[in-house]
C-alpha cells in the first residue's frame, strides 16, 4: 500500500549576488516559486567569492500521525517513509557528481510569498517569510511602554546630584530625561553617546502636569512618540522591534514603568552566518547523526529519493509541538550541498540591522556546482510535487483456497496462513478480551467438524492441538500452521479462550510436482472494475485469473462460477493513458512490495488509494506476475482502464 503526503511549505534561501553583482539577495524570499534550487558558485565576483542556495521543506507530520492513530497506516517498524523530490529541467548548466545533504531543522520558519529566483527582487522587508538571514519575518510591532506619575511633589522627581533620571534607548542612542526642580540639580553624567533632556519641575505642578511635560519632551525625540491619559504616558518606539531598554536610574519613586506591548521584528537563524539551522552530528548531540542523509547525483538530472523512516518516526513521536524524550519537533528539513562542495568563502558583514555575516567561513570547494532544481509544492505538475511516500507491505495470503498438506517436497511452502475477520455491525473491531485467539483443525462429517482435534504443527515444527493467532491489523487475526493429515475436507475452529467464535471449512490438497514446466501465460480480469472513481476513494479490486489455454472439465463448465487461480507473487502499476506516463511503478525491488497483491479463497485482490492520482484523467492498471521458473517478473498484456473524476460523489 502507498500513501502520499505532499509538502506543506517550501522555500529557497540564497546569499547569491543580485544581477548587479554588488548586493546579495540574502533578504529575498521565493516561497511561492514553482521550483526549488540548490547550488554553489565560486569566484563570480572576486577570486574567492561564495554564493549559495539551499532548500527548506516541511511536511504535515501531524497528518501522518493522525493516519496512524486511525489505523490507515501501520505501526512503526512496518512502514517505510521515503522523501521524493523530482528533477526540474532547466536550460542552465547542471552539476555532475554532486552530493546533496538532507538534515532536519531545529527552528521554525516561514514559507513566504516571493517568486523571483533570478534577480532576487522579492525581499521580505517586514513581510512574512524566511530568507538567508532570518527564519521568520512577521510584520513588525513597535514596543510600547507606559510611564505612570503618582506624586504632586517636585522634589520627588528632582535630579539632585544627577543620579535620578529616566533612560530611553532605541538600540543605538540613549536619551537621559531628568527633572530640574530649581535647587541646583545637574544633568546625568554623560559618556559622550547620550542625549540629555532637562524638564522644569514647578512647585505647583500636579502628577498629570509632570506627565504632560514628560510627554512633550518625548514627542520631541525622533525615535519615540508619546500620548497621555491623565497622569499616564504611553511611549511608542518609532522603529519596529524592541527598544531594548526603558528604565529609571536612581530613586524616582513616584514613576512606575510597564511594557504594555513587546516589540517584534524579524527572527534570525541561530547560526550567525544564516542559511538555516541544521541538526547534524557535528553541531548537536550524537543522537541526531541518525538523521543525516546524503545522495549522489552523477548526471545531475536524477530525482531525489531517500528513505527517511527513522526521522519521520522521531517526528511522529514528537508530534504536537516541541518534541519530547522520544521525539523531535517537526520543523522540516534543509537540503544543501555537502560542506566539501559548497564554495569556499570569506565572511562579509551586513551593516544594516545586524552584524551577522552573510557567508560561512569554510574550507569548501574552489569549483562551482550550478544548478540543481526540483519542482516545488507550487508546481502545476501533479505528479512532480515534493512527497513523503508511506510504503508498506499490506499483502495478506489466506491459504484457505490453496491449503497444502505438509510434505517433504517443500520447506516454507508447508506453512499455511489462515485469517479470521472480526466484523461487528459491519466494521472490523479488535476483540476486547485478555484471552488469546487460537485455531484448531478438525476433520469433517456431513459438513460439520467431527472427531477429536487433529494434531498440527506451528511454524517452529512443534506438534500441538491449537495454534495462537496474532492481530495483524484492527480486527484481523492470522494463524500460521502446518497440517500433516491426509484428510481432504477439514474445518478450522477459532476460539477465544474456551469459547468458539468461528468455524470455517478447508479443502486441502497434497503438495504436487510435475515432470514438465508450465507456460506462464494467463487470462486476467478485474471483475469489479468501475468506469470512474471519486478522487478521495480507496477501492478494492478483485481479480479473476486462469491459464490462457485452460480446458475445463464438464463438471467445471456446469458450475455457477469458474474457479480462479491465486498468484503467489503479483504486482500492479498505474499509467496515465493519454501519454503513457507511469504514475505508480511496480515496487518490486524494495523488499516491501507496496504494490503487491493479496489473495484469499476468492483469488487475488489489491487496494488502491485514488488520492495518488490527479483527478480528471483516465488511467490504467497493468499487472505483473513473478515466475519462479524464469526468476523474473512477467507483465500481462491487458490494461484495465478507469477514470478519476474531478469531483467528489
Amino acid at each position: 500500500m502507498i500513501k502520499n503526503y505532499t509538502a506543506s511549505a517550501d522555500n529557497t534561501i540564497v546569499n547569491a549576488f543580485k544581477l548587479n553583482l554588488q548586493t546579495r539577495g540574502t533578504g529575498s524570499n521565493t516561497g511561492q516559486a514553482d521550483v526549488l534550487e540548490v547550488f554553489s558558485i565560486y569566484g563570480r565576483q572576486t577570486t574567492s567569492s561564495q554564493e549559495l542556495a539551499r532548500t527548506l521543506i516541511q511536511f504535515p507530520i501531524d497528518q501522518i500521525s493522525n493516519d496512524r492513530t486511525a489505523g490507515r497506516i501501520p505501526a512503526s517498524g512496518s512502514v517505510n517513509f521515503v522523501l521524493n523530490l523530482y528533477n526540474a529541467e532547466t536550460s542552465k548548466t547542471v552539476p555532475r557528481n554532486m552530493i546533496l545533504v538532507v538534515n532536519p531543522l531545529y527552528n521554525s520558519w516561514q514559507e513566504g510569498t516571493g517568486l523571483d529566483l533570478e534577480g532576487y527582487r522579492d525581499e521580505t522587508k517586514g513581510a512574512e517569510g524566511s530568507n538567508w538571514m532570518v527564519r521568520a519575518n512577521t510584520p513588525g510591532v513597535a514596543e510600547k511602554t507606559k510611564f505612570t506619575f503618582t506624586s504632586d511633589t517636585k522634589t520627588e522627581y528632582g535630579a539632585g546630584s544627577g543620579a535620578n533620571y529616566i533612560k530611553l534607548y532605541n538600540g543605538t542612542t540613549r536619551y537621559n530625561i531628568w527633572f530640574n526642580d530649581g535647587s541646583g540639580d545637574t544633568a546625568p553624567v554623560a559618556d559622550g553617546t547620550e542625549v540629555q533632556v532637562s524638564l522644569a519641575a514647578g512647585s505647583d505642578d500636579t502628577a498629570a502636569e509632570f506627565a504632560e511635560k514628560f510627554k512633550l519632551a518625548v514627542d520631541g525625540l525622533s525615535d519615540f512618540s508619546a500620548t497621555r491619559d491623565g497622569a499616564a504616558v504611553t511611549v511608542t518606539a518609532t522603529a519596529l522591534g524592541p527598544t531594548l531598554n526603558a528604565e529609571k536610574v536612581g530613586t524616582i519613586s513616584p514613576i512606575t514603568i510597564e511594557v504594555t506591548q513587546n516589540g517584534t521584528k524579524e527572527t534570525p537563524w541561530h547560526s550567525v552566518s544564516g542559511g538555516g539551522d541544521f541538526l547534524s552530528s557535528s553541531t548537536t548531540p550524537a543522537i541526531y547523526a541518525d538523521y543525516h542523509y546524503t545522495q549522489l547525483f552523477e548526471s545531475g538530472l536524477e530525482d531525489l529519493e531517500i528513505d527517511i523512516t527513522a526521522l519521520v518516526e522521531r517526528w511522529i513521536e514528537g508530534a504536537g509541538g516541541g518534541g519530547d524524550a522520544g521525539g523531535i519537533a517537526n520543523y522540516g528539513m534543509g537540503i544543501k550541498l555537502t560542506s566539501s562542495q559548497e564554495a569556499f568563502g570569506v565572511a562579509q558583514l551586513v551593516h544594516a540591522s545586524s552584524d551577522k555575516p552573510t557567508q560561512n567561513i569554510r574550507d569548501g570547494a574552489t569549483t562551482s556546482f550550478y544548478t540543481k532544481r526540483f519542482f516545488s509544492r507550487g508546481t502545476q505538475y501533479f505528479f512532480k510535487r515534493p512527497l513523503i511516500q508511506a510504503k508498506w507491505d499490506s499483502r495478506r495470503f489466506d491459504h484457505r483456497g490453496q491449503f497444502f498438506i505438509s510434505s517433504s517436497l517443500a520447506k516454507s511452502e508447508n506453512i499455511n496462513d489462515l485469517y479470521f475477520y472480526n466484523y461487528v455491525r459491519g466494521r472490523l473491531r479488535s476483540i476486547n478480551s485478555s484471552d488469546s485467539v487460537t485455531v484448531s483443525i478438525y476433520s469433517s462429517s456431513a459438513g460439520e467438524p467431527a472427531g477429536a482435534t487433529l494434531k498440527i504443527k506451528n511454524i517452529n515444527n512443534n506438534l500441538q492441538y491449537a495454534v495462537s493467532a496474532n492481530e495483524v491489523s484492527t480486527g484481523v487475526y492470522k494463524a500460521r500452521l502446518q497440517v500433516t493429515s491426509s484428510l481432504t475436507n477439514l474445518h478450522d475452529v477459532w476460539s477465544l479462550g474456551s469459547q468458539q467464535i468461528f468455524t470455517g471449512s478447508i479443502t486441502s490438497v497434497p503438495m504436487g510436482s510435475t515432470t514438465h514446466p508450465r507456460e506462464p501465460v494467463y487470462f486476467t480480469n478485474i471483475t469489479n472494475l468501475q468506469n470512474s472513481y471519486a478522487p478521495t476513494q480507496t477501492a478494492r479490486f478483485n481479480l479473476y485469473v486462469r491459464e490462457k489455454n485452460w480446458n475445463p472439465t464438464i463438471f467445471t463448465k456446469a458450475r455457477a462460477s469458474a474457479p480462479t487461480l491465486s498468484i503467489a507473487t503479483a504486482s500492479y502499476r498505474v499509467i496515465r493513458t493519454f501519454d503513457d506516463l507511469e504514475v505508480v511503478g511496480h515496487d518490486t525491488g524494495s523488499g516491501l512490495l507496496s504494490t503487491g497483491l493479496s489473495f484469499d479463497v476468492s483469488g487475488n485482490y489489491f487496494d488502491f488509494d485514488m488520492r495518488l492520482l490527479q483527478p480528471g484523467y483516465e488511467y490504467a492498471f497493468k499487472l505483473a506476475f513473478y515466475d519462479d521458473e524464469l526468476n523474473s517478473w512477467q507483465e500481462q498484456k491487458r490494461e484495465f482502464k478507469f477514470r478519476v473524476s474531478d469531483y467528489e460523489y
